[in-house]
């Protein structure tokens, strides 16, 4: 009987890399497909904000700006703080943030009185009075005003309002003592002055007149202001007091004394100037500058260069160049 062989197909010879080689090809491929993936994937959206408005976000810090600027995501100061804060009825003031306040009856040079030790105030303004009270004792030999108020915390403002009322009753607190939390005082950028009566050991109003009226005539040239001006009420809330003075520094006191307006007046005067606007310029004292307003959520700073920074207290940021003519064109 035959018997037969049974034959195995033949086996094909297999390259040893070529299974290396599909399986490289494979993983070059999903990895493109995940770059590709990747690139054209949208930014991921903030869950706390509508998707429509992160991306309007987005667009809005992808505009670009002037050569030389940029903008500060991360101000040094919030919008209540600053030489320039507006505070009134309307604004008010957290006294509990005011720091590093000064000793005037420490500190001051003696050619002025003040009123106890306790009184105190901001370090600008302690410059500001040392240097301004000493230019009226050289000019007049005016040696007898006195500093009779500064920082005031909000529970002393509350009981000066308290007691204003009940005594000469509440027409009368509401045009002269400011709310407990609206005060100016509250900033330590705030002083009232009197005048000694060495002879009689009581202290008298300071009134602009005469032998002050010096003072009153160049306080803006120490970055003084009177406060509340005659004819201004409406705005500020106070009635006319002669002896209030507000450091705003310059040259914004040189400004708003040249104008006769008063700050409310200004704050408002400066939202005219954008950053994207015509800027106001100027000169003060020998220095060019520049002034521009920015909204809060968009303060936009030089690169380089001298400038302050302030918080108006309602709704943005000013701005102060100085020697502006080495900064980049802007508005």
């Amino acid at each position: 009987m035959a018997v037969r062989t049974r034959r195995r197909p033949a086996v094909s010879q297999v390259l040893p890399w070529r299974p290396a080689a599909l399986v490289l090809l494979g993983l070059l491929l999903i990895l493109s497909v995940i770059l590709r993936l990747t690139e054209h994937r949208p930014p991921k959206l903030d869950e706390n904000l509508h998707p429509l408005q992160e991306l309007a976000d987005l667009a809005h810090d992808a505009v670009s700006l002037p050569e030389g600027w940029h903008r500060e995501k991360d101000p040094e100061i919030p919008v209540s703080e600053g030489l320039l804060v507006l505070v009134n009825n309307q604004h008010p003031y957290d006294a509990e943030t005011t720091t590093e306040l000064l000793s005037v009856y420490e500190n001051k040079w003696g050619y002025y009185e003040v009123k106890d030790w306790v009184l105190s105030v901001r370090p600008e303004l302690m410059d500001a009075l040392n240097r301004w009270l000493k230019a009226g004792y050289d000019k007049n030999m005016l040696m007898n005003v006195n500093v009779v108020a500064g920082y005031r915390s909000y529970e002393t403002q509350k009981e000066l309002y308290d007691n204003a009322v009940a005594t000469h009753g509440a027409d009368y607190a509401a045009q002269y003592i400011s709310l407990p939390g609206a005060s100016e005082h509250h900033t330590g950028y705030a002083t009232d002055l009197g005048i000694v009566n060495f002879a009689e050991g009581t202290s008298e109003d300071f009134t602009g007149e005469g032998k002050q009226a010096w003072l009153a005539e160049h306080a803006w040239e120490y970055g003084l202001i009177l406060r509340y001006p005659e004819g201004k009420q409406q705005l500020t809330g106070i009635a006319y007091e002669s002896w209030h003075y507000r450091y705003v520094g310059l040259p914004h006191a040189q400004i708003i004394t040249e104008r006769g307006i008063c700050l409310e007046e200004y704050i408002e005067l400066l939202r005219e100037y954008p950053f994207d606007g015509p800027h106001l310029c100027g000169n003060c004292r020998g220095k060019n500058y520049k002034i521009y307003y920015c909204p809060a959520d968009e303060l936009i700073l030089p690169n380089s260069g001298s400038y302050a920074i302030s918080g108006n207290n309602v709704d943005g940021y000013i701005v102060t160049l100085t020697g502006y003519d080495a900064y980049p064109n802007a508005g």
